[in-house]
């Protein structure tokens, strides 16, 4: 699974692709669980979970 992140080097942050945040989001409210395999790196998966326990829901997220 790869989120497309990339760094802003202006405001010094990770930015990911919210189209594939979402679809991530989506496959861990569907099935409840992430293959390792499946993430590109332990940043990724860190930057994956921090947006899930931010926002409830994807729906909210883009609202």
């Amino acid at each position: 699974m790869k989120l497309n992140m990339s760094v802003d080097v202006f405001a010094g942050s990770i930015v990911v692709d919210p189209v594939c945040l979402s679809k991530a989001t989506e496959a861990v409210k569907n099935d409840g669980y992430v293959l390792l395999e499946e993430v590109v790196s332990f940043d990724s998966l860190d930057v994956l979970l921090e947006q899930m326990t931010r926002h409830t829901s994807v729906a909210s997220w883009y609202a």
